[in-house]
């Protein structure tokens, strides 16, 4: 569709994050399932307005460092965030020969928590939408966290994926950010069956870590999500994790050559995150793994027919 007003973006309340790449997955706009094909759903990359949590020295914050109370505002008191953020696009009467009815206008919709400690917003940005009934669920990494909301996004209404919510680390229970996976996510994807439900998190739950949603008792199907070590699967909104079989990848970060005088032939030298390091080998014969934490460096000889 011709541009559909993404132009406009930079001057109309979203600071020009949308149009930014970098940390950025491909999928970052859908229309909104089950409505009028006049709204959209976009992941920016950035401006975070959900509450924080863990802003503490127990939970890795530099002891130089002032802690802010927990459910402080993303961006807001001193909370600098860097996740991203979702936003509502309305474009009334879209006609692509008007110039003057091809923009929208856009709405920050509510954001889920920001965890500090023990993961990083370096992973990318993106949305997902699987229509449920008559409903839909809103799947959405903020560079650091996968987060997803029934329906249209509403303050309290996201539940967390790949980690604990703010509702099960409410005292006494253990505190700080607790992961199920591997940090950094890039990209999740769900069997046509999948079916979650969310529901509010206990009464007796203090304030302000009741501001989420939990799983409910109703989910089934498949869902994969991957990430910096590779690629993990559970069925459902049960957080069983497990790295997902049968899909051997190679996800190198930093790559080197090296030619020593009067070896030959050359060897490449490549630093890869990956879950499945041992199959890797085992299709390489002759790699020299050296592993280190969630990585593995493989060396292996360059086939004299490659060039680069």
């Amino acid at each position: 569709m011709k541009d559909g007003g993404l132009s406009t973006i930079p001057t109309s309340g979203i600071g020009g994050l949308a149009a930014e790449n970098s940390a950025s997955s491909s999928r970052v706009i859908m229309i909104e399932p089950g409505g009028d094909n006049r709204h959209v759903l976009l992941a920016v990359n950035g401006l975070a307005n959900g509450p924080s949590f863990y802003e503490k020295h127990q939970c890795g914050l530099a002891a130089s460092d002032q802690e802010i109370p927990d459910g402080t505002q993303c961006n807001t008191d001193g909370r600098g965030c860097g996740e991203g953020s979702v936003w509502l696009g309305d474009f009334p009467n879209f006609n692509t020969s008007d110039p003057t009815h091809q923009s929208a206008t856009w709405t920050q919709l509510p954001g889920p928590p920001a965890y500090r400690g023990g993961s990083t917003d370096s992973g990318n940005v993106y949305i997902e939408t699987r229509p449920v009934g008559n409903s839909y669920l809103l799947f959405f990494s903020d560079r650091s966290h996968v987060h997803v909301s029934a329906g249209r996004p509403t303050t309290g209404g996201w539940h967390r994926m790949e980690g604990k919510d703010a509702s099960q680390t409410a005292p006494p229970n253990p505190y700080c950010n607790q992961l199920f996976v591997h940090v950094d996510p890039h990209a999740l994807v769900t069997s046509p069956n999948f079916s979650l439900s969310l529901q509010p998190p206990a009464p007796d739950i203090p304030a302000p870590f009741n501001q989420n949603k939990v799983a409910g008792p109703n989910s089934s199907g498949d869902i994969w999500i991957a990430n910096d070590d590779g690629v993990y699967h559970a069925n459902g909104g049960v957080p069983n994790w497990n790295p997902a079989a049968g899909l051997p990848t190679l996800a190198p970060i930093n790559i080197a050559g090296l030619s020593i005088p009067g070896a030959h032939p050359p060897f490449i030298w490549a630093l890869v995150t990956t879950t499945i390091s041992s199959a890797w080998m085992a299709v390489r014969p002759g790699a020299i793994p050296f592993p280190v934490v969630a990585t593995a460096i493989h060396g292996f000889p360059i086939p004299l027919s490659r060039t680069w």
